[in-house]
């Protein structure tokens, strides 16, 4: 995997707007630069290879992203929004993912085993053989309606309280999952 680095630094504390650097290590070329006030929009970037591990993506909009073979584990994506994007093949293994919202994205072949979903937003999603193993506070994500898991594993993830959106929800050909 690529190694790169997140860079934040302030432009103009007259007006508080930072500039977020996203930069290859090795190369040290800038893959993006956002300027912002602490809520970075990333839309339609396209991130392959790239080791994210215990990055902090708190309250970034991923729009409109297409993120495929990168490590996220141990990263915090808390009131991230991931709407419309495309996650294929990467690793999200202990991340925090409380408060965000998944919408008419595409998730496929993802690790979110032991992440958290404390009030998640999963509407319309699509998730396609991803692993849920040990995932905290997924029954109380707070829209699953019309979500779809095919061939997902849900092993010892708690599911004994799962809101009423459950109902809407799709599960396919999935394991270890009970209500």
């Amino acid at each position: 995997m690529k190694n790169i680095k997140i860079f934040e630094s302030w432009v103009s504390p007259a007006h508080e707007k930072k500039l977020l650097e996203i930069k290859h290590l090795a190369t040290n070329k800038v893959i993006a630069e956002i300027e912002g006030n602490g809520v970075y929009d990333l839309r339609g970037i396209e991130l392959n290879g790239f080791d994210f591990t215990k990055a902090d993506f708190r309250a970034y909009s991923l729009t409109d992203i297409e993120i495929n073979e990168c490590d996220f584990k141990q990263s915090n994506l808390e009131d991230t929004v991931l709407k419309k994007s495309i996650l294929q093949n990467t690793n999200f293994k202990n991340t925090n993912f409380n408060f965000s919202t998944f919408e008419d994205a595409k998730i496929i072949q993802c690790d979110f085993s032991n992440s958290k979903f404390h009030s998640v937003d999963l509407k319309n999603t699509i998730f396609t053989q991803c692993d849920f193993t040990n995932c905290k506070y997924f029954s109380e994500t707070k829209n699953i309606s019309d979500a779809y898991f095919l061939e997902c594993d849900f092993l010892d993830v708690d599911m004994s309280w799962v809101n009423e959106d459950i109902r809407n929800a799709i599960f396919i050909d999935c394991k270890n999952i009970s209500f």
